[in-house]
């Protein structure tokens, strides 16, 4: 999209260009190092590169002279073409997927960074893939990081999952802060030519009920824009001619013909779902149906900012993300009979909890956890479908006609609540069988620290609260502190630990020759037992020769190296998810999957209890790039949670203090509790204000 020229542009600055070109570098290319921290990458050089690669990129596109389309595309063209191998192909296909959906992840926030950046670099012909900051810098950081690390292929693709993991949390907060930053340097936003709403943040619930009405705030910044007289007395509309003259005053009777227009309007357009999500009566495929505009219908003033209002607003409203296309298509299908009721009750402009608002909230909150995809078919689709033909339908469109329409969706919403209850109450057995295994790490933890004491070598402690401790927990979960298994797996820690000890007596010394082979042939078995193996040439093993040599001839036991720090949770949650100590596993009983996420032992933490009933959208460790959208069905007194969903085969188990460092590290969130309403409107006037 190309910008118009502003006297904005053409005015010199108040600002320093170049020291405000120059902090923005500075804060993307940082935030883009700790972005590669959090997926893993830590090699200095790997770091230098990615700030190298996507510093280029940002000194390119502030750098290039204003050129034509063709111009640019054989530039870009001839730079990028080259020979490559299969290998080489492959990681650029996948940058190319990263960069493209970080296209459409953050999508509102790079908007309003790129506006200011045409501003900043005086370019009203920016494209947004030639922004310095855009996704496309971001994936020519990445080839450069991928070809300094020298990684094999199947490591280099793993990676770059982590990575757009990271990017897909980190990316739309950085250019937020980048707008941000422009904004308070005084740099302004410029004006597109065509009007462009992007998608709120998240699905709806209440408006809120302080501050200033966001459909105001809209209307405001529409009315500022016209170049109709102004408003008007008595209720009267002002009508222009669609194909341009001087706006004439008329009689409020007239908003009888047009509510009359809109009717035969409403008769021709598609109500069936599908046809709205394929782009009947649209521009298109993904497109919304041909917009209702003020210029359309003949309206200026007051009335025709009131029908761009809501016009912009089910623009907003269909290119949602994170609504499922079917109930995108069942609300949108819903703009004329709002738009004719806004016209004869003028308190839908003034009331929040206006009955036609609060339905359009309360879709979206039926729809909340459909996967993106979900089309017409999906039960929850059709009941969404079902509530606007009979608001539709009703013989006398009024606000009582919306005002039944929310008591079927409460009605529907709590249904599917308990629905979700029901679902989650059938994996209690497998979060039973979790919780027993949290006891018997709580066992094992417990006893090791009975045991563990000062001056102890290094080797032995790691080897025990790692490797050892697991074989402890498996043999409590299976048999308790009474069974073989367990008597074994302590004993043999008890007698590990004796080996080491000096030995003054022959006797000793005698008796600890004897032990040495058995003791060395146990660990092995018994870690073989769960699924883990002993390296022959690793450094306890070693250790433990050296020690128990030196226990053999009576000497002391070397001075203990300093203790190392107990990470516990604040260590898992600086290391990416999925790592460290947090652990990440599935079980499956009778026909069900609960997936776990949980710390082998938390310890005193302080925990935010969830609130049942609300959703969270998070990402799972071997969920690649994709998001989850899960609503809280179960809590426990310890903070551990459980997440379902119907459209799920599965159910998501978080154990205590889990859902906090999820949070914290911004691999989880809470679905946004506000308004879809008020978001979409919020979200058009603050576009609008800044073009104006």
């Amino acid at each position: 999209m190309h910008l118009t020229d502003s006297s904005a542009l053409s005015k010199p600055p108040s600002w320093d260009r170049y020291g405000v070109v120059q902090q923005c570098r500075a804060h993307y290319l940082q935030r883009l190092v700790v972005v590669a921290q959090e997926a893993g990458v830590l090699e200095p050089r790997a770091l230098e590169q990615l700030q190298e690669g996507a510093g280029a990129f940002f000194e390119a596109m502030v750098s290039a002279a204003r050129r034509s389309g063709f111009e640019q595309a054989d530039g870009l063209t001839a730079s990028r073409i080259s020979l490559v191998d299969d290998n080489q192909l492959e990681q650029e296909l996948r940058r190319d997927d990263i960069a493209r959906r970080l296209y459409d992840r953050c999508a509102e926030n790079l908007w309003r960074l790129h506006l200011r950046c045409v501003t900043l670099l005086n370019r009203p012909e920016l494209v947004l893939k030639d922004n310095p900051m855009s996704p496309d810098g971001v994936s020519a950081g990445l080839a450069a990081l991928c070809a300094a690390l020298g990684l094999s292929q199947e490591k280099i693709l793993d990676l770059l999952d982590r990575l757009e993991q990271q990017l897909a949390l980190h990316m739309p907060v950085l250019y937020g802060e980048l707008a941000d930053l422009l904004a308070q340097a005084g740099v302004a936003a410029a004006v597109a030519q065509r009007s462009i709403v992007q998608a709120p943040s998240g699905p709806a619930g209440e408006p809120a009920s302080g501050g200033e009405d966001p459909l105001a705030a809209l209307k405001g910044a529409l009315l500022q824009q016209t170049a109709s007289p102004g408003p008007t007395g008595g209720g009267a509309v002002q009508l222009a001619p669609a194909g341009g003259g001087p706006v004439q005053v008329v009689d409020a009777e007239l908003l009888e013909r047009l509510l009359d227009r809109l009717k035969t309007l409403d008769a021709f357009t598609p109500t069936n779902p599908e046809l709205i999500m394929h782009g009947a009566g649209s521009d298109g495929p993904g497109r919304p149906p041909a917009a209702l505009n003020a210029r359309n219908l003949g309206v200026a003033g007051p009335d025709g900012a009131s029908i761009d209002a809501l016009a912009l607003i089910f623009e907003a409203i269909f290119a949602h993300p994170q609504l499922a296309e079917g109930a995108r298509a069942a609300i949108v299908g819903l703009q004329i009979p709002v738009l004719k009721l806004a016209l004869q009750d003028r308190s839908f402009f003034s009331e929040r909890q206006h009955p036609a608002r609060l339905t359009l909230d309360r879709m979206a909150v039926l729809a909340t956890g459909l996967p993106p995809s979900a089309g017409f078919e999906h039960p929850v689709c059709q009941q969404l479908n079902q509530i606007a033909a009979g608001i539709r339908n009703a013989p006398r469109l009024g606000s009582e006609t919306f005002t039944a329409a929310l008591a079927g969706l409460d009605a529907a919403i709590a249904a599917r609540g308990e629905a979700i209850e029901a679902l989650a109450a059938a994996y209690q057995p497998l979060v039973a069988r979790v919780e027993q295994e949290g006891q018997a790490a709580s066992v094992a933890r417990q006893f090791l620290a009975s045991r563990l004491q000062a001056g102890l070598p290094q080797e032995f402690v790691e080897f025990l609260e790692h490797d050892w401790f697991a074989v402890l927990e498996a043999a409590c979960r299976t048999g308790g502190v009474q069974g073989q298994a367990w008597l074994a797996a302590s004993g043999l820690v008890d007698e590990l630990l004796w080996s080491i000890a000096p030995k003054q007596t022959q006797e000793e010394r005698q008796r600890l020759a004897a032990l040495i082979p058995s003791i060395l042939k146990r660990i092995p078995i018994a870690l073989a037992a769960i699924g883990r193996r002993l390296d022959p040439g690793s450094p306890f093993l070693d250790a433990c020769f050296a020690l128990q040599t030196a226990a053999m001839r009576g000497r002391a036991l070397p001075p203990a190296a300093p203790a190392r720090p107990q990470g516990g949770l604040e260590e898992a949650i600086q290391a990416p998810v999925g790592r460290g100590a947090l652990q990440h596993y599935d079980l499956e009983a009778g026909g069900r999957l609960l997936k776990v996420l949980r710390y082998p032992e938390p310890g005193n933490i302080t925990v935010t209890p969830g609130r049942r009933g609300e959703w969270l959208e998070f990402q799972l460790p071997d969920a690649g790039a994709g998001l989850l959208c899960g609503r809280l069905s179960w809590d426990g007194p310890g903070g551990e949670v459980l997440l379902a969903n119907p459209d799920w085969d599965f159910a998501v188990y978080l154990g205590p203090g889990v859902l906090d460092a999820l949070l914290r590290v911004r691999q989880a969130s809470r679905c946004n509790a506000t308004s879809l309403f008020d978001e979409a409107a919020e979200q058009a006037a603050r576009l609008m204000a800044a073009a104006s």
